[in-house]
């Protein structure tokens, strides 16, 4: 059985891409570390400092905006930073949303 130097000498060392697929295999963190500050910050601060539907009305308007980017990014920084914003802005129409609905 192999440890984990044997199978990076088996494979060929870790190149681009494997730093690429690891890169790749990130996103879902990304987006799972938006969530934690969409919910304080759209869900606590802007909801009571702004009112509701001014805190609905600039998530979405940050969702649409970070996804037309992620749509068109040149590179994977850009790629990785809207989907961050992406995170927080979905999360923050789903949790304002949410609390309307109520």
């Amino acid at each position: 059985m192999l440890d984990v130097d044997g199978i990076l000498e088996e494979i060929g060392g870790w190149g681009l891409y494997q730093k690429r697929m690891y890169l790749i295999l990130c996103l879902p963190s990304i987006v799972a570390g938006a969530a934690v500050v969409s919910l304080s910050w759209t869900g606590y601060v802007m909801e009571h400092r702004f009112g509701r539907k001014i805190a609905l009305m600039s998530a979405l308007l940050l969702f649409g905006t970070a996804s037309t980017i992620t749509a068109f990014a040149p590179n994977y920084g850009t790629f990785a930073a809207m989907r961050l914003f992406t995170g927080i802005g979905g999360l923050g129409t789903f949790m304002i949303t949410f609390v309307l609905s109520k």
